[in-house]
């Protein structure tokens, strides 16, 4: 996961906010293999 924390805007006014990047998985409790999310798990289509 990575975030960065947003204090402000262009405009300079006092705007805080958090963006944040989460992958779609992570590594198997052993750390030697990837385990992809399961289908449908994130968001509906629909949503998006």
């Amino acid at each position: 996961m990575t975030s960065v924390l947003h204090t402000g805007c262009s405009t300079m006014t006092h705007h805080p906010h958090v963006h944040v990047i989460v992958p779609s998985g992570g590594l198997s409790p052993d750390g030697t293999r990837w385990i992809a999310r399961r289908p449908g798990l994130f968001l509906p289509v629909k949503v998006l």
